[in-house]
């Protein structure tokens, strides 16, 4: 019993001095840029449905859209919203981000060229991301 009184305490004094803290739009908009540029991409050929065969099934990318508006809405309702509880719905939808692209540039005849351009986009944009991150104190992990 006195074990149980214990973990009570613990946890009680745990969330006893606890402040409240939010991101805004642009701290979300900073981790995962590639993110939004994944679900528009992929959102738009879902709904506009052109001729291009993706191999990608439309059973998964309604699953991962309906994940990350229940996580994204849990995320922004709590009181304590950390960057790293975004982290899964951003690692699922920039997994996602180069298979859309390079499916949809190997149906193309300059599929060589947008294959080069796209890795050096994620290279130069994921470096850019890296060092404003590293300067910014808001979202710098450690105490």
């Amino acid at each position: 019993m006195q074990h149980l009184k214990d973990l009570v305490y613990k946890i009680t004094w745990h969330y006893s001095g606890f402040t409240p803290s939010y991101l805004s739009i642009s701290d979300i908009l900073k981790l995962s840029g590639m993110t939004v540029l994944s679900i528009f991409l992929v959102g738009g050929f879902l709904f506009i449905k052109p001729k291009i065969f993706i191999s990608i099934s439309q059973s998964l990318i309604n699953c991962l859209g309906i994940i990350t508006v229940i996580g994204i809405g849990i995320i922004t309702t709590s009181d304590y919203q950390s960057p790293r509880y975004l982290t899964p719905i951003i690692f699922m939808w920039e997994l996602l981000l180069p298979l859309f692209i390079f499916t949809l540039a190997k149906q193309t005849k300059h599929y060589k060229i947008i294959s080069i351009f796209f890795i050096i986009f994620i290279a130069v944009s994921q470096t850019y991301l890296s060092i404003i991150d590293s300067k910014d104190p808001h979202l710098d992990p450690r105490p």
